[in-house]
């Protein structure tokens, strides 16, 4: 059984469809036919650690396009009470850009999505292990089509950075916590490394002038056959 059995048909529906959190779910109490769900296993055929990290890389590469000062970001078991992991940052004065929020259901979107195609199942699970998210963006007084917005935006920033946030996820797996410093550094060597493999890519040449006077002729022969 999957989460997506126990959720009532009128939020199954809506997180399928719009792949976001439920907006009368932000201010009191899941309704009673869904209560179950904060129970359930998210992608439980999935790494649950790994499932973190790729989210709180996502998080962190998001922060590092848009310029935040992160702090750390960790996977560490109580390293930030009541969390399983986070990203610390400095919220600017005039705020910051709330793609960051929603970066992180986002990579573990695509995250899921590269092991097997994805389901509608595997998309409520996505959503729930990004509910804090949700509720975030919510209390900044966005409404929902504005979320809906940026967690497109957020969509296409992880597909644009993903070597960076595999390798910043690589480095949670394997130390647990990265400084801002560590951050920036390995999302520098993935960018770099993926520059590097794309320009390695053979470049088909234009045909010369006489490659394609050749071929013309070759063309007129086979015309003059039938």
């Amino acid at each position: 059984m999957r989460l997506i059995d126990i959720l009532c048909d009128r939020h199954r529906n809506h997180i399928v469809d719009t792949q976001t959190w439920p907006t009368d779910w932000l201010h009191g109490p899941i309704c009673a036919d869904c209560a179950l769900a904060t129970a359930m296993p998210l992608l439980p055929h999935l790494d649950l650690r790994e499932q973190l990290a790729i989210h709180e890389a996502g998080h962190a590469v998001a922060h590092l396009t848009i310029g935040t000062n992160i702090h750390y970001a960790t996977v560490k078991p109580d390293d930030i009470p009541g969390a399983a992991g986070g990203v610390i940052f400095d919220v600017p004065e005039q705020g910051y850009d709330p793609v960051a929020l929603l970066a992180g259901g986002a990579a573990v979107g695509r995250w899921a999505a590269t092991a097997h195609p994805i389901t509608e199942a595997d998309i409520v699970d996505v959503v729930f292990g990004a509910r804090s998210d949700f509720q975030g963006a919510y209390s900044e007084h966005l409404s929902a089509r504005d979320v809906a917005a940026i967690l497109h935006r957020a969509d296409g920033l992880t597909a644009e950075r993903w070597p960076e946030v595999q390798r910043v996820a690589e480095g949670l797996l394997a130390n647990e916590r990265l400084s801002g410093a560590e951050i920036l550094a390995l999302a520098e060597t993935a960018r770099d490394e993926h520059t590097a493999a794309w320009h390695h890519i053979p470049q088909q040449r234009p045909a010369t002038a006489g490659q394609r006077r050749s071929v013309n002729e070759s063309r007129a022969d086979q015309a003059d056959e039938y």
